[in-house]
């Protein structure tokens, strides 16, 4: 295994202060054309509001946890399972978050887990998926491992088809999450159809349109 990510799945230590985290959700939002300022401050936002003190499910009772943890138990014993493991991109400046439902490591595979609760996902879900994808396939070469992605519904889980590396599908979603991070780390006003309801129109530079 590497020794800059020893299945801890996290960013190299010592990472200087200029360096930006972004969550996947938040490159994808971009990515598909919504303005960076506001995804930002929408961002810091929601940082800053208190938390709902609205009692919970008890752990692992949901449909969804229970699917995972039947997943998790077709695998043999020389797999070590992770539930909701984080995977880091690095990019220029910036790294990116994104989250597994599960993580399965062994036998020189990595094996992602993604809750999908169906077979028909929107395009939108593809495009997250594919995203999700090239995390896991950036974390399994870093650490020498085959990468699989199995989407979860209940009673079953069905492998997604990742886009091999090095191929003009891998390259192109490469490529646009490259272009969504820096346009988040400049972080500039970009005026769009959500202008209206902006919590940053007061102000903002950017031309409504």
């Amino acid at each position: 295994m590497s020794p800059l990510d020893p299945l801890g799945l996290g960013a190299p230590q010592g990472l200087p202060s200029e360096v930006h985290f972004f969550a996947l959700s938040q490159v994808l939002e971009v990515f598909r054309g919504a303005c960076p300022a506001r995804v930002l401050e929408e961002a810091r936002r929601a940082k800053k509001a208190p938390r709902s003190r609205t009692p919970s499910r008890g752990k692992g009772d949901s449909l969804r946890s229970q699917a995972l943890k039947a997943v998790f138990a077709r695998f043999s014993g020389d797999y070590r399972p992770r539930f909701r493991a984080r995977l880091e991109l690095h990019f220029p400046q910036a790294v990116v978050r994104a989250q597994l439902d599960g993580l399965l490591l062994g036998r020189g595979e990595a094996v992602g887990l993604k809750w999908a609760g169906t077979a028909r996902l929107k395009e939108d879900a593809l495009e997250a998926l594919d995203a999700l994808g090239f995390g896991l396939q950036s974390f399994a070469q870093r650490n020498g491992l085959r990468p699989r992605l199995l989407l979860v519904a209940p009673h079953r889980a069905l492998p997604h088809a990742l886009a091999p590396v090095g191929s003009p599908a891998y390259r192109r979603t490469g490529e646009g999450l490259r272009r969504a991070v820096e346009a988040l780390r400049q972080g500039a006003p970009a005026a769009g159809r959500g202008c209206g309801g902006c919590p940053l129109r007061h102000g903002c530079p950017a031309r409504a349109v």
